[in-house]
């Protein structure tokens, strides 16, 4: 649906129907391309992928299928807007599928559906944990042609997650909750640092990169947001985010409703 008329007066104008597909069975996801050109509808039930031309003169249509034996658990945009990606039930491998030369790559063993798979912020690489032999592997992937650049063992018993610096110059993983595993990798597999805040407890829960590349923020179950120096690996700053919140340099807001119902007005408790 897009925008469209001069609306009723209030700002918000008329919402029309753009354009109507349909699918044969009831949709589990829904994506937008990155180049907002497309949208994929996932049926895992089904186990199909059903992509759609938005522009309304457009016929343009494609249809994915893993197959009744292999089964679909998750799909996803590549950021060229070109590739899906798929992953079948089990993990048994990942599928990329090219919407141009309607050739399809494989990826055996991903670890999971959904988490361990990143791309690097020009899209260049796709970084994606596997599991093999009862070991964690981190495999980079060159996208223009999904030939597998580097391949490594990760030095952790179960690694969960990983994130690319902003300049793809390094792989942070972390790993499972149960201890505070954080390592970060150059893309070649070197071991650039290890950090172990603390043990015997319950340990990173969530990662992010600072737009500039220069910081790292790692969140664990203690509470604490531990900001790390992208040279020297040490914690720069560690914030506290208790349950209870108190304190006369904190700021609380409440939410206020004019008359009209349609505006939200803050103002400070």
């Amino acid at each position: 649906a897009h925008s469209g008329g001069d609306g009723d007066g209030d700002g918000t104008g008329a919402l029309t129907v753009h354009k109507m597909c349909s699918c044969k069975d009831g949709i589990d996801h829904m994506e937008w391309s990155p180049d907002s050109a497309f949208v994929l509808c996932a049926m895992y039930k089904r186990q199909e992928v059903a992509i759609w031309a938005v522009d309304a003169a457009s016929t343009w249509t494609a249809r994915i299928s893993e197959g009744v034996v292999a089964g679909l658990v998750h799909a996803r945009w590549a950021p060229d807007s070109r590739h899906v990606l798929t992953v079948a039930d089990f993990q048994l491998h990942c599928s990329v599928w090219s919407l141009t030369s309607k050739t399809v790559y494989y990826i055996k063993h991903p670890k999971f559906a959904s988490a361990g798979l990143a791309f690097s912020r020009d899209g260049r690489y796709m970084a994606i944990l596997t599991r093999e032999s009862c070991r964690d592997f981190c495999s980079v992937y060159a996208t223009a042609s999904w030939e597998l650049v580097s391949k490594w063992a990760v030095a952790m018993d179960d690694a969960r997650d990983i994130a690319w610096a902003p300049d793809a110059s390094v792989i942070a993983v972390r790993g499972d909750p149960l201890s505070y595993v954080l390592q970060c990798y150059a893309p070649d597999g070197k071991r650039l640092h290890e950090l172990k805040a603390y043990e015997h407890a319950l340990g990173i829960k969530t990662m992010a990169w600072a737009p500039s590349g220069h910081f790292l923020a790692v969140g664990s179950f203690d509470a604490r947001c531990r900001v790390l120096n992208h040279l020297t690996w040490r914690a720069v700053a560690t914030f506290e985010a208790p349950a209870a919140v108190d304190g006369r340099r904190v700021n609380f807001f409440r939410e206020v409703l004019d008359n009209g119902g349609d505006l939200a007005v803050f103002g400070k408790a």
